[in-house]
């Protein structure tokens, strides 16, 4: 795996990779490969994440890489492209989100195109995802928050090593719908046993 220094400025942006999957900010450039993802992927995606449906945008994805642009900027949110480590192809997004610095903690969220599905890309993203924020972004835990009714997104979950830690009553809305959501845990400790 390899990952930039941890003292960036925040125009400055981490390139990680495991050999198998490169995680970098978007560009400008990524508008149409994103675009391309998200229509691929509306049927699984879409059923759990209310912005991908049929309706989506080229503009759309060119407004969204503007706004993790400036995410960045900001030393806020991490998002990430997630890209095949060979051929560059965009294969998803995974983003640390949500973060209290007081309380040293995020939220990591992800999503797989369609056709990627089923080779374990995901939980390498959010391992690649979680070692930065718990290393450079200097974070003590990250939540993954995944519906009851998301199987796929568990297993993702747990594939990466997080800890199960309870169910959390309507604890998310999707489309007007509260869900009852399992919320898994990652600290350090985890990610030893699944990155070495």
């Amino acid at each position: 795996m390899s990952l930039t220094p941890a003292a960036m400025s925040p125009l400055e942006t981490p390139l990680l990779c495991d050999g198998v999957v490169t995680l970098r900010a978007y560009r400008q450039t990524d508008a149409p490969a994103l675009f391309e993802a998200v229509q691929e992927s509306v049927e699984h995606v879409g059923q759990w994440l209310s912005w991908c449906t049929d309706c989506y945008s080229l503009m759309d994805s060119a407004r969204w890489i503007v706004r993790a642009s400036a995410q960045w900027r900001l030393a806020a949110d991490a998002i990430f492209g997630v890209f095949d480590a060979t051929d560059t192809r965009l294969l998803g997004a995974v983003a640390i989100d949500q973060v209290d610095r007081l309380q040293r903690t995020g939220n990591v969220g992800y999503w797989t195109r369609r056709s990627a599905l089923g080779h374990g890309i995901a939980p390498r993203a959010v391992r690649l995802a979680a070692r930065y924020a718990l290393t450079s972004r200097a974070l003590d835990r990250l939540e993954i928050v995944v519906a009851c009714g998301n199987l796929p997104s568990q297993r993702v979950a747990e594939k990466s090593g997080a800890v199960l830690e309870g169910i959390l009553r309507h604890r998310l809305n999707h489309r007007g719908v509260s869900h009852d959501a399992r919320v898994y845990s990652l600290l350090r400790e985890d990610l030893t046993n699944t990155l070495g």
